[in-house]
């Protein structure tokens, strides 16, 4: 049964707040729409202060209180109700926190599009809105909308450190329009809390999201979706450090750079994985602790064409911006890819308490903690973050190691782990060819493997770059986004035709469908340009040119165009000298009317040899068909030749004028883009295939992590150890040798169009996670749709030791999840 606004009204005055309240185990919570969550210590039962679970039932305009210790409501007289505290209309965010003085803490409830900041009582043992003491923001911010509310310290200096100030705390709420309010409270004569100075200050950006780190009370972190100033000046995108160590409305801040908008954020100090450690114990961590902040990345900034793939970035206070990656290879730590769009982010340290006195539960206080991911059972970590998401699964990251555990191993389970599960030739009626992939015998020698099982041995993958997709290597394959697009040509400047691919409007506009300019969709010298052409007089039907240049957009071009020549002749495939001129005796034919301007016309670009293409990746690259299987392989890698001293995307980015796309300059193109020749757009593709090409995990594990030893055989022999240095291995997403086999009757018979092979990779990655075990309608968009996250260390309290830290989820449909990391997926508690 889901509680109902009218129901909260009709029992407003039976469920009145009371300090007569009780709990019981077996009540159940009766949630309607609840929205957000706030751990707490209060006096609402006669235990006196004691630790409670407030959540936000938005659809009854009421909060609901959760003993954290029994997950037991508290409940109203009626005894079989949880109490409902009256928050009207539609409370929707909670910002809670304690004075640090071993009172009550501070509970403040957010309506729906207010601005006012309900004060609920926590002290007196009669829950309740207290009557006169909301704070109205609107007053000092007209027409503001509170976007995030989080409980802050009062920083005091104490010597040359900052701590929190006793009796007193904040609540800072970013509001639209630019602003950040900051409402100071203070413990009352009466035990009690009361209000004090509010300020409101325009900070210059939107923040969306506000945190703060619990061993730092001097600052706030806000993200953002706007450009903030960082250190020396630069402008960067990111995350807003606050300075509240100064007086409220007088904050300064600066931009931490992120590299891209940011939605979510959080901070903690923790101590670290040893970049070169894979150990499950103490020994796995740094000595020192060091300050971090956590940001989901926007959408719109983030991504495999922008400066940064999306997800979870981690960024360091101390050097302004993101955290080095361990691994040495990329400029920055790689974000912790999201399986879906995070919804919150809450993170708990250590417990108080191991779980158990047996020796081996020993490690698992502070400062670790244990958890229990599926591929490697039982280890030490310093901090965890649940991350709610909208697919409905909390994923839980292991921050210390910088990764969201795998349920089972990428590297030793041999049914999941990263690799190649499926390769299949697609060949082309009439002719014997068939594409393959070379391989090496264990006598030296190349070999041409064409049967699944072999061609799958010989493609290259590795863990922590490869992705679960399916890869496409075909002959003159047709380039992602530029098959039968609207195209009009003209002549270049020697005469020769162009075609772009655009459209001129009835008003003379002209607009571009394709930029065929930009180097993401990968056209390349020598490519080839089907056009249909029959409405041409003179021209067949389709009509096939080479490229020759790639023209700069201009006012006529916007999107640059591609130069045009004959494609070569095809030799007589029994190797007897003869050629074959038809395709370029066609082109040849129509050059002139293409020449002399033609538009409605529809083309297609298709690759002048082996293009490599990815489900996910889209454009992956060139392949070198190799005759003799001692030529170069193709490699998606982030690093040319996965070279360490290789320019990185960084150089890459420097050295390219046509990233981003489209450039800020007006048309015509700037003279940088102007004069990138080949060889500068060479540059240019690289860095949109090293984007494509960053690390999508951090590993912490080895081949020799676990104690089986058949699995760790098994494992070396997949990924041997001189060529996979985990955890610190870099490598390409995939690499391979793409050969042919042609009949030996026909030597010189040219590659076949339509020749390709499907690789299908597997990441190996299965993220941990826990959801909604039971929701109440597969159907329905709420049953799945976490709305926040809480966490509380119920290892303190007698009886609970082995409960350990954990976490809180509530669900739209009235569900609330509670469960913790150092328990199997199986221990989750369902909440209704």
């Amino acid at each position: 049964m889901t509680a109902t606004a009218p129901r909260a009204a009709a029992l407003a005055a039976a469920l009145a707040f009371t300090a007569g309240c009780s709990s019981s185990s077996s009540a159940e919570l009766h949630l309607d729409e609840p929205s957000a969550v706030a751990m707490i210590q209060g006096v609402f039962e006669a235990e006196g202060r004691h630790p409670y679970l407030a959540i936000a039932s938005t659809g009854d305009d009421a909060l609901v209180l959760l003993d954290a210790v029994d997950d037991a409501p508290v409940l109203s007289p009626v005894a079989v109700w949880p109490l409902l505290v009256s928050v009207a209309p539609r409370p929707v965010r909670l910002a809670a926190g304690p004075l640090g003085d071993g009172g009550a803490d501070l509970l403040v409830a957010i309506s729906s599009g207010g601005t006012d900041l309900q004060l609920v009582d926590t002290w007196s043992g009669a829950p309740a809105v207290v009557s006169g003491r909301s704070v109205e923001l609107a007053v000092l911010a007209p027409g503001a909308v509170i976007v995030d509310a989080v409980a802050a310290p009062v920083p005091a200096l104490a010597g040359d450190t900052w701590a929190a100030e006793a009796g007193k705390v904040r609540v800072v709420a970013a509001l639209s329009g630019n602003r950040v309010a900051v409402v100071e409270y203070a413990r009352a004569a009466d035990g009690g809390i009361s209000a004090g100075t509010t300020a409101v200050q325009d900070v210059g950006f939107q923040p969306l999201s506000l945190a703060v780190n619990p061993a730092d009370p001097r600052h706030v972190y806000a993200a953002t979706a706007d450009l903030l100033t960082g250190d020396a000046g630069a402008a960067v995108q990111g995350v807003a450090e606050l300075d509240a160590s100064l007086e409220p409305g007088t904050w300064t801040l600066r931009g931490l750079d992120a590299r891209a908008p940011t939605r979510l954020v959080a901070a903690w100090t923790l101590r670290e994985r040893r970049a070169d450690s894979a150990a499950d114990g103490a020994e796995a961590f740094e000595a020192a602790a060091v300050d971090r902040v956590y940001a989901v990345l926007g959408p719109g900034g983030c991504g495999r064409d922008e400066r940064i793939g999306c997800g979870l970035a981690v960024l360091d206070p101390a050097a302004g911006g993101l955290v080095a990656d361990p691994a040495g290879d990329m400029p920055y730590l790689a974000p912790l890819p999201l399986p879906a769009t995070a919804v919150a982010i809450a993170i708990s340290g250590p417990p108080a308490r191991p779980p158990s006195s047996s020796a081996d539960d020993a490690l698992y206080v502070d400062p670790f903690m244990k958890i229990v991911p599926g591929s490697t059972g039982a280890r030490a970590t310093t901090a965890v973050a649940a991350v709610p998401c909208g697919d409905g699964d909390v994923y839980w990251v292991d921050l210390a190691r910088w990764e969201i555990p795998n349920e089972s191993s990428p590297l030793r389970s041999s049914s999941a782990r990263t690799g190649v599960t499926a390769a299949e030739a697609t060949l082309v009626d009439g002719s014997a060819q068939r594409l393959g992939l070379w391989t090496t015998t264990a006598a030296g020698a190349a070999t041409l493997a064409v049967t699944e099982d072999a061609m799958i041995e010989a493609v290259q993958v590795t863990p922590g770059f490869t992705t679960t997709e399916d890869w496409t290597v075909a002959w003159q394959g047709v380039l992602p986004g530029l098959e039968a697009r609207a195209a009009e040509t003209g002549a270049a400047a020697d005469g020769a035709p162009w075609v772009a691919l655009q459209r001129t409007g009835a008003g003379g506009g002209v607009s571009p469908v394709a930029r065929v300019h930009d180097p993401r969709l990968g056209v390349q010298l020598d490519d080839v340009v089907v056009v249909n052409a029959a409405a041409l007089s003179g021209c067949a039907a389709e009509v096939e040119g080479r490229v020759t240049a790639l023209l700069a957009p201009d006012a006529a071009r916007p999107g640059g165009a591609l130069a045009l020549g004959p494609p070569p002749c095809t030799p007589e495939p029994t190797g007897s000298g003869a050629e074959d001129c038809t395709v370029r005796d066609a082109y040849l034919a129509c050059a002139p009317a293409l020449a002399s301007g033609a538009s409605g016309l529809v083309a297609t670009v298709r690759a002048g040899g082996l293009l490599v293409t990815g489900s996910v990746t889209g454009y992956a690259g060139r392949a070198a068909l190799d005759e003799t299987g001692a030529g170069t392989a193709f490699a998606l890698e982030y690093k040319a030749g996965s070279d360490p001293a290789a320019a990185d995307e960084d150089a890459l980015d420097a050295a390219c004028p046509l990233v981003p796309w489209p450039w800020p300059d007006p048309l015509p193109a700037g003279a940088a883009a102007v004069a990138c020749d080949a060889a500068c757009r060479a540059t240019c593709e690289r860095l949109v295939l090293a984007r494509k090409a960053r690390r999508i995990h951090h590993l912490s594990e080895t081949c020799t992590s676990g104690s089986d030893a058949s699995d760790t055989a098994d494992c070396l022999e997949a990924f041997p150890a001189d060529r996979y240095p985990f955890p610190r291995a870099n490598g390409p997403v995939i690499a391979f040798r793409a050969g042919v086999r042609r009949a030996t009757s026909r030597p010189a018979e040219a590659t076949q169009r339509g020749l390709a092979l499907t690789l299908t990779t597997r990441s190996g990655l299965s993220p941990a996670s826990r959801g909604d075990p039971s929701p109440s309608s597969s159907d329905s968009v709420s049953a799945t749709a976490p709305m926040g996250a809480a966490t509380f260390d119920r290892s303190g309290w007698s009886g609970h030791e082995a409960d350990g830290y954990r976490f809180y989820v509530p669900y739209l449909d009235g569900h609330l999840i509670d469960f913790s990391p150092s328990e199997g997926s199986s221990e989750t508690e369902e909440l209704w």
